[in-house]
């Protein structure tokens, strides 16, 4: 790892997302983005989950047109984590993993817990979570509360 924890952001939000929720969201991420670029923030890092992980990862990753300065990094759960999944997500996965600077691999394969170990992971390595939460229980609620326990900050995108 290279980069340093005060100058970090980590992501966390909801798989599922309406294309309404979707458009919003693409709005409101860039729009954080530059305000944390303004404070200091150059490294983003993403789980690499669909939905709002995807999301968030295509926003910056796209910004970087603008600002090359910005740092993409994967916390990659487990090396087959897109296993299951459609081809067409598959393919964005893919794209997103090659347009990463860095991927950090946590476990060869899919293990109990891998995908919990990588929030964790995610949140000890930033300053501040970027979270997109409704409330829904899950992955994300997990991540939320695991920030707060650590007194990692959360900005919750509405």
């Amino acid at each position: 790892m290279v980069w340093e924890r005060a100058d970090t952001v980590c992501f966390t939000g909801h798989r599922f997302l309406s294309e309404a929720e979707c458009a919003h969201l693409r709005r409101r991420t860039e729009e954080t983005v530059r305000t944390l670029m303004m404070r200091g923030y150059s490294t983003y890092v993403f789980g690499g989950a669909l939905g709002f992980d995807t999301l968030a990862q295509e926003t910056v990753t796209a910004l970087r047109g603008e600002f090359p300065f910005l740092r993409v990094v994967m916390a990659i759960p487990c090396r087959d984590q897109d296993a299951r999944w459609h081809k067409s997500d598959r393919a964005v996965y893919r794209r997103l993993l090659a347009s990463a600077d860095e991927r950090i691999l946590l476990t060869e394969a899919y293990v109990p817990g891998c995908m919990q170990a990588r929030d964790r992971f995610m949140v000890d390595h930033s300053a501040l979570c970027v979270a997109y939460f409704t409330g829904r229980p899950g992955g994300t609620m997990y991540t939320v509360r695991y920030a707060r326990e650590r007194s990692v900050p959360v900005c919750f995108l509405t």
